[in-house]
């Protein structure tokens, strides 16, 4: 939505600069407090190359991430981590069987949620990643930082004993 198209559809004259709101403000306009649990926030963006879901199992939560994962999608995964958070489950495994593209913006997002994650109080389980995603993670040494596990029930099982 471009800024003309904002201020026109909200009561403001098109030609007349106003101030946007903030991306937090957008962010809670969409999502308001988060994913919660059988939620699907792709269905606001129909186009996205992304699929998010989650299932709650017991204090963890799975995120289930479909599809690519790229800096246009990162409010997507964003919302879901953290209506997780929100709902007290800090304790969140990400499912990616099914992403079928990751980069840079993927890892950095890993590792901003992980730090979220901590700071209140549960961690991050990477679970069923490709084998390229999980070379990579390997590769930058990262495997040291997350847990990297072949199943989701490993990954709930290594969350609910820490």
């Amino acid at each position: 939505m471009s800024a003309r198209n904002w201020r026109r559809d909200n009561g403001g004259d098109p030609t007349t600069p106003q101030a946007l709101p903030s991306a937090t403000a957008l962010r809670r306009m969409v999502w308001g407090d988060g994913l919660k649990a059988g939620d699907r926030p792709d269905k606001l963006y129909p186009d996205s190359a992304m699929k998010v879901t989650r299932d709650d199992r017991d204090s963890v939560a799975v995120l289930r991430l479909e599809g690519e994962f790229d800096s246009f999608e990162t409010e997507l995964v964003r919302a879901g981590f953290d209506g997780c958070v929100r709902d007290g489950r800090p304790h969140v495994v990400f499912d990616l069987q099914d992403l079928q593209f990751a980069n840079s913006t993927t890892i950095a997002y890993f590792i901003t949620a992980q730090k979220q994650a901590k700071k209140a109080g549960g961690d991050v389980v990477l679970a069923r990643p490709r084998e390229f995603l999980k070379k990579t993670l390997e590769t930058l040494g990262l495997n040291q930082v997350f847990a990297i596990v072949e199943t989701i029930d490993d990954g709930v099982s290594a969350l609910k004993s820490a």
